[in-house]
């Protein structure tokens, strides 16, 4: 979501975090961020205003964090930028822990609030706040700490993956509780780099099954070793482009086939499990909002079978 880059240097980051109440004070507001031009429109037809009111306050911490994290984007592209990305993870932390307690101490009470849109904000309560403890607690506990040395760029790529689709998502949840008409095209200036990186990776990933395939039937060598080399270019140019959860699992894959091709092992039972994967792959790939919601993109799509 574009909102128009702010400029936060590492002072202000600071000041800022200790300035934050905590997750039990009213939700904070430090500056105001604007909102898509989309969700403006939608906003002007919500009714009653109470609710209106009541939605405001959710929407712009959403666009707030998503502008944080595109600033965490940019701080990963060079060594020297990591550590400020540290400092705006912790940002992003206590700002979610405060629109959490507004969702929940604040918005949910609302009287005036439908049935409709309490089950959504109750949804996205819960859904965010279990992103949160996944990427804080569970994938990368180190952001909560000040042993910013020992975070690889792998992991602070995975952690803003995690954040970014989660918050992406839920801004799109929440404004189609009132237009079920809106696509993330319509919020996201983002969503169409997502398709064209979404067909790259579905491409690349029937590329690689059908050499998995070509390696089973084979009995040389070269066949072989093509798919290792293809392997390698894959993790390096393309992988990133896999929902982060599936990068591990992968990378064991890429290990598991490299050493039993180095050790002259059998490759045959690992060739077999990965090709299975990779058909699960590809199919979860074509099943992204981004590629389903658009029927004319299913030429690209070639069948399994």
């Amino acid at each position: 979501m574009h909102t128009g880059e702010e400029e936060i240097d590492l002072d202000e980051l600071r000041q800022e975090s200790q300035d934050a109440p905590e997750s039990t004070a009213p939700l904070y507001f430090p500056r105001a961020i604007p909102l898509p031009p989309r969700i403006l429109e939608l906003l002007n037809l919500v009714q009653p205003i109470s609710l209106c009111i009541t939605i405001i306050p959710i929407f712009t911490e959403l666009a707030r964090v998503l502008n944080y994290l595109s600033l965490i984007e940019n701080c990963l592209t060079e060594d020297k930028t990591l550590q400020k990305s540290t400092l705006i993870f912790k940002l992003v932390y206590e700002k979610t822990l405060s629109l959490l307690n507004y969702i929940n101490e604040q918005a949910l009470p609302v009287v005036d609030l439908n049935e409709h849109v309490r089950d959504v904000l109750d949804g996205m309560s819960f859904a965010i706040g279990h992103e949160l403890h996944r990427v804080f607690r569970d994938e990368v506990p180190t952001l909560n700490t000040y042993q910013y040395s020992q975070i690889s760029r792998a992991e602070l790529i995975r952690a803003y993956g995690l954040l970014h689709n989660c918050f992406q998502q839920s801004t799109l949840t929440l404004a189609r509780a009132f237009d079920p008409t809106l696509d993330g095209a319509q919020l996201f200036e983002d969503h169409k780099t997502k398709v064209e990186q979404s067909l790259v990776l579905y491409g690349e990933l029937f590329s690689l099954l059908q050499k998995v395939n070509g390696a089973e039937r084979a009995s040389g060598v070269l066949p072989k070793h093509a798919l290792v080399n293809h392997l390698e270019h894959f993790r390096d140019e393309t992988m990133h482009f896999l929902i982060y959860r599936d990068w591990v699992e992968f990378e064991a894959f890429v290990d598991e086939i490299k050493k039993s091709y180095d050790d002259d092992g059998d490759l045959a039972p690992v060739l077999h499990r990965f090709g299975s994967y990779l058909e699960a792959l590809i199919y979860h790939v074509s099943m992204r909002d981004v590629l389903r919601n658009q029927p004319a993109l299913s030429q690209h799509l070639k069948p399994l079978n």
